[in-house]
């Protein structure tokens, strides 16, 4: 489909013909100044799903990549929160608060970082008591650091499960 744009056309300067009433109307037959245009189409072409003849990827194929991508991401996320907490543990059994504070605190930037927000009070809770050394309040707030971190890993492998 071919669309119409109309540009009047001023009059030239040179020609006695002109006048301003010639102006005002858009000078001489309107029709004669029509430029064909290329119309847009109304819906964006959608790019192939399979590989192009030229080897290039389709969307579906960025798009298993991409879910292969955030899988391996959730999986370093989820190992790296089982040392933390290891460490976190091992503080807590030997008495070490700052190894617990140092622990926590870690798991509590991976909570800011990937947006776990129920992970993130419990982190910051045990970070402020374990950094203030208070071993009877680290042993207290501890089973909620593990609870929160299994919940936060059933989630995780739960969406991994429904794709």
């Amino acid at each position: 489909m071919i669309s119409v744009r109309r540009t009047p056309t001023p009059p030239l300067a040179s020609s006695s013909a002109a006048s301003d009433g010639d102006e005002r109307q858009g000078y001489g037959d309107p029709a004669a100044h029509e430029q064909p245009v290329p119309a847009i189409p109304e819906t964006p072409e959608q790019e192939p799903a399979l590989p192009t003849k030229d080897g290039q990827k389709g969307p579906l194929q960025d798009a298993e990549q991409e879910s292969e991508a955030s899988d391996e991401a959730i999986r370093a996320l989820l190992t790296e929160l089982d040392e933390a907490l290891e460490r976190a543990i091992q503080g807590e059994t030997s008495g070490d608060a700052q190894m617990v504070c140092q622990a926590a605190a870690h798991i509590g930037r991976l909570a800011e970082t990937y947006d776990l927000r129920v992970l993130d009070d419990p982190a910051r809770c045990l970070e402020e008591v374990a950094c203030s050394g208070n071993m009877d309040e680290i042993v207290q707030l501890m089973p909620d650091l593990v609870s929160a971190i299994n919940r936060n890993r059933a989630s995780f492998e739960e969406a991994e499960r429904d794709g």
